[in-house]
């Protein structure tokens, strides 16, 4: 994130619940969807909310679709929400480009499996100063780090003797996919007084 974002806007993302499987499909005529592919995974994920403002709740569906010979694997995290200031931006990540320090439960994707998830999420914006000149988010995408390589990672993650492996090999097999963006409608709104989100 650049040093202008930063100085202008944090983003804090608090979870009400772990990613769930759901049986329900993608709307594919919804206009708040967002699709995204590389090397043979698809990503499709719809935003429920019209408008997006300090404090307002986002729930977010997205269906996986693993077109490899091979599985990958999510890492089962809390979603990052990230601000770009330049293009007015917001990136919302699932999965992890790099293992945590907490145990990683991985989701596995087996080889023309579909797996769709649903997120209920909070998401807090602190501004910092009242200029009207300060850019405001124009437009929101979504970002999926999976990993391509999951045997070996498995039996790091089953074997803490393996520990000090796990960081290489992540990085070696993480891949990340991006959404196209679509526009919304922000809302002033009130700001937080708290730098703590939750449900």
């Amino acid at each position: 994130m650049k040093n202008s974002a930063v100085s202008s806007l944090i983003f804090v993302l608090a979870i009400s619940a772990a990613a769930c499987s759901s049986t329900g499909e993608i709307d594919r005529k919804e206009l708040r969807r967002v699709v995204g592919t590389h090397s043979q995974v698809r990503l499709d994920a719809e935003f429920a909310a019209e408008q997006i403002h300090p404090s307002s709740v986002v729930r977010i569906k997205y269906e996986v679709e693993n077109r490899r010979e091979h599985a990958i694997a999510i890492a089962d995290l809390h979603p990052i929400a990230d601000y770009d200031h330049d293009s007015r931006t917001i990136t919302i990540s699932f999965g992890s480009e790099i293992p945590g320090a907490e145990t990683v439960k991985l989701i596995r994707i087996d080889p023309n499996e579909k797996r769709t998830f649903s997120r209920g999420a909070r998401l807090n914006v602190f501004q910092r100063g009242a200029s009207p000149l300060l850019a405001r988010p124009r437009y929101v995408r979504v970002k999926l780090n999976f990993l391509t390589d999951v045997a070996p990672i498995e039996e790091i993650l089953a074997s803490p003797a393996a520990a000090d492996q796990l960081f290489p090999r992540w990085i070696e097999s993480n891949e990340a996919l991006f959404t196209n963006t679509i526009p919304i409608h922000w809302s002033r709104g009130q700001s937080p007084v708290s730098t703590r989100a939750g449900f």
